[in-house]
């Protein structure tokens, strides 16, 4: 059964529709995330244990670095230079690795959202994602407040936000601007068989790669959307919304846009570039 949706409209006036991700399977790729976190900081304890880290070593590194107010801490603490035998190194290295622990959630959340593009290993198991709340990609800031904010969000009373939030939202996504939703195979996938089925030679506007590079999936997106909806629209948004789309896209590109006539040519022609070189069937 389909959940909750969420509706934006571009600045190409084309709608993007989302269905968000339930409570329930947000906590389940959470979980699964966290059990890999779990996982991972244990090999990595493991590790630490086996490579026999000597507490001189450590005590050498930190005199490097701190110079004179390392000794003067060990001999705050009444450590002198006993270190070897006293337990000061051993509890200055744990109390290090505890703050990478408290951070790791943050760099594992962090690194694969930035790198998968809103999705770590158990949001792709669930087939949900983060995405802005204007339905398009994160961009770093975005990833960056809404998992440091995990830190406050871990708060037992803090809990209760997402469940009464409209959008389901935890805090840190209501800062970042961000929603969890379903990443379900796009509704426009004939859009994309027809493109990538358009022979190379019916193609009249060539553009090179360096060119196609320059689309960002913001106005692919909306230009997908566009071409889904086409036959629902009036003749007179046909046009308009073509010549915008076709407009803005060749803008990007650092092209003169297309004549009014060859507009929905156009971007019918840079769309089915861009899907066949995504699915390497261009030349």
């Amino acid at each position: 059964m389909a959940g909750p949706t969420v509706t934006f409209e571009t600045p190409e006036n084309v709608q993007v529709s989302y269905e968000l991700a339930g409570l329930g399977t947000r906590f389940i790729a959470w979980f699964v995330d966290s059990l890999l976190l779990s996982i991972l900081m244990f090999v990595i304890f493991v590790a630490v244990i086996a490579a026999g880290i000597m507490t001189s070593e450590v005590a050498d590194f930190l005199r490097e670095y701190l110079g004179p107010v390392f000794d003067k801490l060990l001999d705050m603490l009444g450590q002198g230079e006993a270190w070897e035998s006293g337990p000061v190194m051993q509890m200055v290295f744990w109390a290090v690795y505890s703050v990478l622990m408290g951070f790791s959630s943050f760099l594992y959340f962090g690194l694969f959202e930035y790198m998968m593009d809103g999705r770590t290993p158990g949001k792709k198991w669930l087939h949900i994602r983060v995405v802005k709340d204007r339905g398009f990609t994160l961009d770093a800031g975005s990833i960056f407040l809404r998992n440091i904010f995990r830190i406050i969000d871990q708060i037992t009373l803090l809990w209760i936000v997402p469940v009464v939030s409209p959008k389901s939202q935890r805090l840190g996504d209501m800062v970042a601007g961000t929603l969890v939703v379903r990443d379900k195979p796009r509704k426009l996938s004939r859009v994309r068989e027809e493109l990538l089925a358009r022979p190379q030679h019916a193609i009249r506007f060539p553009l090179d790669g360096a060119q196609l590079a320059r689309l960002d999936e913001k106005v692919l997106q909306a230009a997908e959307q566009y071409l889904d909806r086409y036959d629902d629209l009036s003749a007179e948004q046909q046009e308009a919304l073509a010549l915008r789309l076709s407009a803005s896209m060749a803008q990007r590109m650092g092209q003169e846009p297309p004549e009014r006539g060859m507009a929905l040519v156009f971007l019918v022609d840079a769309l089915a570039q861009v899907f066949k070189r995504r699915a390497r069937r261009l030349a």
